[in-house]
C-alpha cells in the first residue's frame, strides 16, 4: 500500500511539474525511516498565495529535516504548488520553515501550526491543496520577464519592511529591455530598479524583440535576380532565392568574402544584420573546329567563350595545302580563312583544306582540270560509286552526280561565275568559273 501511494504521487508530480532550477537548501535523510506521508500544498505569506520560484518549504522534527521541496509552477493546474514527501514515524510532531533562495536566507516568520506524522497520509489534493501559511513583517517582490524568452531577472525575493530591493533585468540575445511596469503602469525605463520595501510588489520586465535588416545583391548586377530580403525579427527563418538571368549560372552565396551556401535557395535563422552576395558566372560556350583533312592545317582561336564574346578563328594551311572554306553542319559558312563572329551558342565548324603542290594538282588523289574553267571540267581519280557535288559560295547545292569511278566531265553551262566548290568522297576543291 505504501509503495502504491508513493508511485502514484511521484507520477502525478512528473506529469505536472515544471523544471527545477535550484538545488534544495535542506536535504532530509530519508534512508533511516521506513514510513512516509505526502503534502500537496500551496504557500501563503500574510494570507497571500505565492507565485514565485524562489521559496523552499522545509518540514522539521526538532532540528532534523524530514522533508523539503521548492515551490514551482505546474502547467497542468496553472498554479505554483509543492508536492512534498515527509519521512518519519507515527506520532512525530513536525513544524515548517521557509527559505528564500532570492535573498539566500531563512525567513524568520511566524510558521503555520505543527502537523503530526501519519504514515501513508496525503495532506491536500490538486483540487484543494493544503495551505502552508506564514506571517510576519515581510513583503514579497515578484518579477517576470515579458515575453519569457526576452530576458532574465535577478533580485526578486522576500524582504523585511524598510529593506531595499534591487531588481536587475538582463536582455537575452535578440531582445532589448523596454521598461518595468506594475498593474499596467510604467515604473521605470532603466534595467536596474531599486525599491524601498513597504509592501509587496508584482512587476513585469518588458522586452522587445530586435529587428534586423537582411540585404542581398547580385554579383554582377546583371547576373540574376535575388529575392527574400527585408526587415525581420530575431529568430525568424529567412529564405533567400537566387535566379540566374539568361546565359548566366548561379555560383554561390557569400558574406564578407566567405562562401555560406552553394544552393540557389538559402535559409537561415536571423540573429543579426546580414548583407549577402548572390554570385553568378557567365555561361561558357564551346567553339570547336574539325579539320578536313586532318593533316591539312591548323586553326587558331578554338576554346570556351562567354556568351556575347567576339571570336576570331584563323585557318592556317600546312605546306602543300590551301584553305578552301568553313562549313557548319554541312552548310557553307565562309571562304575567308579568318572567320569572326559573336558567340551566342555552342558551335562546331569544319575547316576544309585541299592538297596543292604549288604547280598543279597531280599529287592529289583526285585531280580537277582545268582550273580556272569556263565550259567544262574533268574530274579524274574517282572511286567506284563516288558522288561529285558542286556548291556555290553561299553554300547552295548546284549539282550532285553519281559516278562509276571513271573520269567525269562536268558541263559548266548555267553555273554561276565565280568561286564554287567541288566535293568528292575524299577531297574538296575550290573552282574558279570564268
Amino acid at each position: 500500500m505504501r509503495k502504491n501511494i508513493i508511485h502514484a504521487f511521484t507520477l502525478l508530480s512528473l506529469l505536472l511539474s515544471s523544471v527545477a532550477t535550484m538545488a534544495n537548501h535542506w536535504v532530509p535523510n530519508h534512508n533511516q525511516f521506513s514510513d512516509n506521508m505526502n503534502i500537496i500544498g500551496v504557500l501563503e505569506i500574510n494570507g497571500v498565495e505565492q507565485a514565485i520560484d524562489v521559496f523552499e518549504i522545509g518540514v522539521f522534527c526538532g532540528d532534523e529535516c524530514r522533508g523539503s521541496e521548492m515551490l514551482a509552477y505546474y502547467s497542468g493546474v496553472d498554479r505554483h504548488m509543492l508536492f512534498m514527501t515527509l519521512y518519519g514515524q507515527s506520532g512525530d510532531v513536525m513544524s515548517f520553515r521557509l527559505y528564500d533562495h532570492g535573498s539566500q536566507r531563512e525567513l524568520e516568520l511566524v510558521p503555520p501550526e505543527t502537523i503530526q506524522f501519519v504514515p501513508n497520509e496525503i495532506l491536500g489534493s490538486i483540487a484543494e491543496p493544503y495551505p502552508i501559511s506564514f506571517s510576519g513583517g515581510i513583503a514579497v517582490i515578484t518579477a517576470v520577464a515579458v515575453p519569457e524568452a526576452g530576458g532574465t531577472i535577478t533580485g526578486a525575493a522576500a524582504y523585511w519592511y524598510g529593506e531595499t530591493c534591487t531588481l536587475q533585468a538582463a536582455a537575452n540575445e535578440g531582445y532589448t529591455f523596454v521598461n518595468w511596469t506594475e498593474n499596467g503602469q510604467q515604473v521605470s525605463t532603466e534595467p536596474t530598479l531599486s525599491i524601498f520595501v513597504l509592501e509587496s510588489h508584482d512587476l513585469q520586465a518588458n522586452f522587445s524583440v530586435n529587428t534586423y535588416e537582411i540585404t542581398a545583391v547580385a554579383m554582377p548586377d546583371n547576373g540574376g535576380l535575388v529575392s527574400g530580403m527585408g526587415s525581420f525579427e530575431y529568430g525568424t527563418v529567412v529564405t533567400l532565392m537566387a535566379e540566374p538571368n539568361e546565359h548566366y549560372l548561379f555560383a554561390n552565396w557569400s558574406e564578407e568574402g566567405h562562401v555560406v551556401s552553394n544552393s540557389e535557395t538559402y535559409s537561415f535563422l536571423v540573429t543579426g544584420d546580414r548583407h549577402l552576395e548572390a554570385n553568378f558566372a557567365q555561361e561558357y560556350l564551346t567553339v570547336s573546329v574539325t579539320i578536313e583533312p586532318e593533316q591539312g592545317g591548323i586553326v587558331q582561336g578554338i576554346g570556351n567563350y562567354v556568351y556575347g564574346q567576339n571570336v576570331t578563328l584563323n585557318a592556317i594551311p600546312n605546306a602543300n595545302y590551301e584553305f578552301l572554306m568553313w562549313t557548319e553542319e554541312g552548310l557553307f559558312v565562309s571562304a575567308d580563312p579568318e572567320l569572326c563572329f559573336c558567340v551566342t551558342e555552342t558551335r562546331n565548324l569544319t575547316a576544309h583544306f585541299a592538297y596543292y603542290d604549288g604547280l598543279d594538282e597531280q599529287g592529289a588523289t583526285v585531280s580537277v582540270c582545268p582550273n580556272p574553267a569556263k565550259d567544262y571540267l574533268r574530274v579524274s581519280g574517282l572511286k567506284d560509286n563516288d558522288v561529285i557535288s558542286f556548291w556555290d559560295a553561299q553554300g547552295r547545292l548546284l549539282l550532285s552526280l553519281a559516278t562509276d569511278g571513271s573520269d567525269a566531265i562536268i558541263d559548266l553551262a548555267g553555273f554561276p561565275k565565280g568561286v564554287c566548290f567541288l566535293k568528292t568522297s575524299n577531297c574538296m576543291r575550290r573552282i574558279l568559273i570564268l
